[in-house]
């Protein structure tokens, strides 16, 4: 897990908005595939909708398959620079 202070919070543009904590990445690349694809799980404390940060520990699951527009730039730095060279 890759631990992370003071990062920006994250929402799932649904209802969950969390302050991350931590974030799991996996890879995997395809027999063939010139790219692999990546899975990101971001734990982190539930923020309530007034603001507050709750103690409630949630997670928001996203992949390379999710709209880029909705990956924050400080996950998509540890995707890429954590990716597998081969």
């Amino acid at each position: 897990m890759l631990e992370r202070a003071d990062t920006p919070q994250l929402s799932d543009g649904f209802d969950t908005t969390l302050a991350p904590y931590g974030a799991r990445i996996t890879y995997r690349r395809e027999t063939g595939a010139s790219e692999h694809t990546w899975h990101a799980s971001v734990s982190g404390y539930r923020v309530l909708a007034n603001g507050i940060v709750d103690m409630d520990a949630t997670s928001i699951e996203l992949s390379s398959t999710t709209d880029t527009t909705v990956t924050p730039d400080w996950l998509m730095r540890l995707i890429e620079g954590h990716a597998p060279s081969r």
